[in-house]
């Protein structure tokens, strides 16, 4: 993780700052299935026309993380780690929201749009009506069955990995936006904390325009 750390200019930013980078990272790394999982699941349900699960689903672990995060960062003074530990926590519980809605042992909000008598492996209600469920199998498909979905996704893929890189390449140059030195540690501080504003100002947005284009 050092050399990762080092890219993203930790040690221009001085060896707090590197310290704090480390501590997150490392937790935070814990949360990348459950990222995973949270991703694909969200567009399973959208592709079945729920929007409203997904988006319970992501309120309510938001609000566990700035519970999380009040406790851990404000009252217990963890830092950087306290925040990493709270995010991971709302990760893994969403994932396993979303794990538990795609299996049927949880409740859809929008349970309408989520029925579907064509799907296999299908559960009925009360009132007999076959509910969605997704069954996970160990068997590879075939290359004939993903094909058609690699094609459709390359561009989506492709434009996430360079999205990805544009904005890691960004948070890198704040950091290293002034000259060595203790006032250039605090200097280059203040622009990561800056570019992380802006980014997250520029996240919510292209969120909205993304999801009024879906829609």
């Amino acid at each position: 993780r050092h050399p990762l750390l080092q890219v993203m200019g930790t040690s221009v930013t001085g060896p707090e700052a590197d310290l704090y980078a480390q501590q997150f990272l490392v937790v935070r790394a814990l949360a990348a299935p459950a990222v995973l999982l949270c991703s694909a699941s969200n567009g399973i349900m959208r592709g079945y026309l729920d929007t409203k699960t997904p988006t319970l689903i992501l309120l309510g672990s938001n609000a566990v993380n700035l519970i999380l995060d009040v406790v851990l960062v404000a009252n217990l003074g963890m830092g950087p780690q306290g925040a990493g530990i709270a995010t991971t926590v709302a990760e893994w519980i969403a994932a396993l929201c979303f794990l538990g809605v795609l299996s049927g042992k949880l409740p859809s909000a929008d349970e309408k749009n989520t029925r579907s008598r064509e799907f296999s492996g299908n559960q009925e209600n009360s009132s007999g009506e076959a509910l969605l469920a997704v069954t996970p199998v160990l068997d590879l498909p075939k290359w004939s069955s993903i094909k058609p979905l690699v094609v459709a996704s390359s561009a989506v893929f492709l434009r996430s990995i360079v999205l990805q890189v544009a904005m890691s390449s960004a948070a890198a140059m704040a950091a290293r936006s002034t000259t060595d030195g203790m006032v250039a540690a605090a200097g280059a501080s203040s622009s990561v904390a800056a570019h992380q504003v802006a980014l997250q100002l520029w996240l919510l947005c292209s969120f909205l325009c993304d999801a009024l284009a879906t829609a």
